[in-house]
């Protein structure tokens, strides 16, 4: 069976690609709004995808943030479609990988979204990871590289998570309340 028709059969369609929490800031302290980085283009993770820039920016215009929809890319905790756990303000590509801005919920009101504030400031949890599926025809397997190159997908949820699938990292460190909350470092299978 070739690469391509495995990954279609045994990811049925969709998937959850988790990464290292490499940059989540506090913009606003009191509003418990954060600026993560959920995902990383150009690099071959543990589950064999490499995402391109671009893959997400369909997405972001149909269900994003200022997209008309009322199924909107959520934020949940640990990828339970039954807790979201904030609000996304906005979310972009750059270069590296997709960003969000997200204001967690009122902490009395979604007890979860607290558990994940203090724990993210803790360093506890330091990985997000996304809930999507693979847009076939966009996709196409690189030999040379061993990998799938994922060119769009449907993203459906940006989670704070406890385990990733790429594991391999270096640094964590918990900065402080006002600063980055926490940055990892990952080698696994970077290129």
């Amino acid at each position: 069976m070739d690469k391509l028709l495995y990954k279609k059969v045994m990811s049925r369609g969709g998937a959850f690609k988790q990464a290292p929490i490499l940059k989540a800031d506090v913009v606003d302290e009191e509003k418990h709004i954060i600026l993560v980085k959920f995902c990383s283009f150009g690099t071959v993770d543990s589950d064999g995808d490499m995402l391109m820039k671009g893959c997400i920016s369909k997405s972001i215009q149909e269900r994003g943030p200022a997209s008309a929809t009322n199924r909107k890319i959520q934020f949940l905790w640990q990828h339970e479609t039954k807790n979201p756990i904030g609000r996304i303000l906005s979310i972009e590509e750059k270069d590296d990988g997709g960003y969000a801005t997200v204001q967690l919920s009122d902490f009395d009101a979604v007890p979860d979204a607290r558990r994940a504030w203090v724990q993210m400031h803790e360093g506890v949890l330091n990985q997000f990871s996304i809930g999507y599926r693979y847009v076939w025809d966009k996709c196409d397997y690189d030999p040379d590289l061993d990998c799938l190159i994922v060119k769009e997908i449907i993203l459906h949820e940006i989670s704070v998570v406890t385990f990733g699938a790429n594991g391999v990292y270096r640094r964590h460190e918990s900065l402080g309340r006002h600063g980055t909350i926490c940055q990892g470092i990952t080698g696994d299978r970077a290129r």
